[in-house]
């Protein structure tokens, strides 16, 4: 359809110094570059949270360019917040002054000018690089644009960023910067999809070996809090994006610990990202570090079990005599330990094993026959009164029920002063006075129990006695 000869035409001029604004936010179409006008704000009325918030808000910055500024913004409404002051209350003159301040240095960003072009010129090679960081106060991400001219020269710029301040109630560092890489997880969903590019093309940058480890262990080991994270940063990207950078290098250091404007405006870590992304990527000598499971917080313990169904059973049916079960869990304890990498390799079997072993069948037999006296123990009461440990005035140490009373006061050695409680009908028991029974030669069973008892307090024990000395 032709245009007819007489429809207006209108022509937008437009000069060097015009700009396009929205809120105050400045582009000018010429030299194509973003401005800030800060408005300077009213003295009219007494500062109030409700005018500070109205001050922040007024500052339009949807790429967040001006992130390390206004975070700072942001941290001082927190603490505002944590000191429970009214909306409409007027603020102590030394907190209004330091608002005056603060909003007097931010007018200094009208000399800001920021290129509109993430990509200077026609490029063959394009690289988006993101960045995550966090501190007690604030977290943050940022991402990059690296993109190579014609050329061949490299060229680095800002693409986005965005700041969260941290929780009122506290947070540990690592769960911060985890914080800080899920929010770079999401930042480069959204840029994926704006530039509509696949988000596995990203590079992902961090400072913390802690989150890498977390990244790069199974989500089951562990804890509620970090797996929930890990599990969405992982729905986003993939561990091999991930990677180790210096904290002196990092860009996304500035957002979280935030910058006074005068030193936003030069720089130049923040603008182009670190100096090697300007520089070919051969001559990188940056890789990802991967920290070993047992060496990470937040990890869920692993117990090995020794059977299926029941463990007690399952390994005590498999013997009869005392000595062959104790080696038995011992060398249990050692394969145990090797699997978790607790040791390097094989090793022989010493007495420090085969104590632990013993203190393991001890803490085995008890909890399957006294499991309500070690639960009414553990929690710092005494035992039921229908138990039949009641009168040996028991207590718990390492895991084992042991005798108490008024031998304390004695000179006897701790082990001779406090025996292991032993239940009367259990296989152990039975295989321990065997085991005395041929040391003592067959000896008589007042001699056997007595020789039971300097370390051992079986219940029923004369019986026990009596029925191993007729066998």
């Amino acid at each position: 359809m032709s245009k007819r000869v007489d429809d207006p035409l209108f022509v937008l001029n437009i000069g060097d110094d015009d700009t396009v604004k929205s809120l105050e936010l400045q582009w000018k179409p010429v030299a194509d570059h973003f401005q800030y006008d800060i408005v300077s704000r009213s003295t009219e009325g007494a500062l109030s949270k409700r005018a500070i918030l109205s001050d922040l808000n007024r500052i339009f910055d949807p790429l967040g360019f001006l992130s390390p500024v206004l975070v700072k913004g942001k941290i001082f409404l927190q603490q505002l917040w944590s000191m429970k002051i009214d909306w409409e209350a007027r603020l102590p003159v030394d907190i209004q002054q330091r608002w005056c301040q603060f909003y007097e240095e931010l007018e200094r960003l009208r000399a800001l000018s920021i290129p509109r072009k993430a990509i200077p010129g026609r490029s063959n090679i394009i690289d988006i690089h993101g960045f995550c960081d966090a501190s007690e106060e604030a977290y943050g991400a940022c991402i990059y644009i690296r993109s190579q001219s014609i050329d061949g020269k490299w060229h680095s710029r800002l693409l986005c960023a965005k700041t969260r301040v941290t929780p009122l109630k506290g947070s540990t560092i690592p769960r911060l910067e985890l914080n800080g890489a899920l929010l770079l997880a999401e930042l480069a969903q959204r840029v994926s999809e704006s530039w509509q590019i696949n988000v596995h093309q990203f590079k992902l940058w961090t400072d913390s070996t802690i989150v890498l480890g977390w990244l790069n262990s199974q989500g089951s080991r562990l804890k509620t809090y970090v797996a929930n994270r890990v599990a969405q940063i992982m729905d986003v990207t993939e561990v091999k994006q991930w990677n180790h950078i210096g904290t002196q290098e990092n860009p996304a250091d500035i957002p979280s610990r935030g910058l006074r404007p005068q030193e936003l405006l030069v720089s130049r870590l923040w603008w182009n990202g670190p100096a090697w992304l300007e520089s070919d990527e051969k001559d990188w000598t940056l890789n990802p570090i991967i920290h070993a499971e047992e060496e990470l917080p937040e990890v869920r313990e692993v117990k090995l079990v020794l059977a299926v169904t029941n463990p007690v059973n399952g390994i005590f049916k498999h013997y009869s005599e005392w000595n062959r079960m104790l080696r038995g869990v011992a060398w249990l304890t050692i394969y145990s330990k090797y699997l978790r990498k607790m040791i390097n390799g094989p090793q022989s079997l010493r007495i420090p094993d085969l104590n632990e072993a013993r203190k393991t069948i001890f803490r085995m037999v008890q909890a399957e026959c006294f499991s309500k006296e070690i639960s009414s123990l553990g929690r710092g009461q005494e035992v039921p009164r229908n138990s039949k440990l009641r009168s040996l005035n028991p207590f718990l140490r390492d895991g084992l029920i042991l005798v108490g009373g008024r031998l304390e006061n004695s000179d006897m050695a701790d082990e001779h002063k406090h025996p292991v409680v032993l239940p009367a009908t259990h296989k152990v028991t039975r295989m321990k006075f065997e085991k005395y029974h041929l040391e003592l030669l067959h000896g008589g069973p007042q001699l056997l129990l007595s020789e039971v008892r300097r370390l051992y307090w079986p219940l029923l024990g004369r019986v026990t006695a009596r029925s191993t000395a007729s066998n």
